[in-house]
């Protein structure tokens, strides 16, 4: 059997275990707090990245749409000012043509007039 003096000496042994315990159950639980806080600023932030890449995204195809009109519309603009200032090219035959036909004019003769012949 043990004696009293072994008793009291055991329970304050246990006592100071038990604060032992108690304090480290203390750390732990503000470390889980603190990792708690920390991983809620984390979902935030990347709630926040999300948000901000998705308006990025939005406003990236909103832009590209825009370019692809404004080409459209300028390549339209530039084929109709092309189609109304454009001149028919001539090419070296025809300027040959039309010097011989101004030359037979200047000499008086005239092209499906008839014939100068006997």
């Amino acid at each position: 059997m043990e004696t009293y003096e072994s008793l009291v000496q055991q329970n304050n042994e246990l006592k100071t275990r038990v604060s032992e315990l108690e304090v480290i159950n203390d750390l732990f639980r503000g470390r889980v707090a603190e990792l708690e806080g920390n991983e809620a600023e984390a979902r935030q932030a990347l709630g926040d990245t999300v948000r901000r890449l998705q308006q990025a995204t939005s406003r990236l195809e909103e832009l590209e749409h825009r370019e692809k009109e404004m080409i459209t519309f300028t390549n339209g603009h530039i084929e109709s000012s092309e189609r109304q200032t454009k001149r028919p090219r001539m090419s070296m035959s025809d300027l040959i043509e039309d010097q011989e036909r101004d030359d037979l004019e200047g000499e008086g003769v005239v092209e499906g007039a008839g014939t100068n012949g006997p």
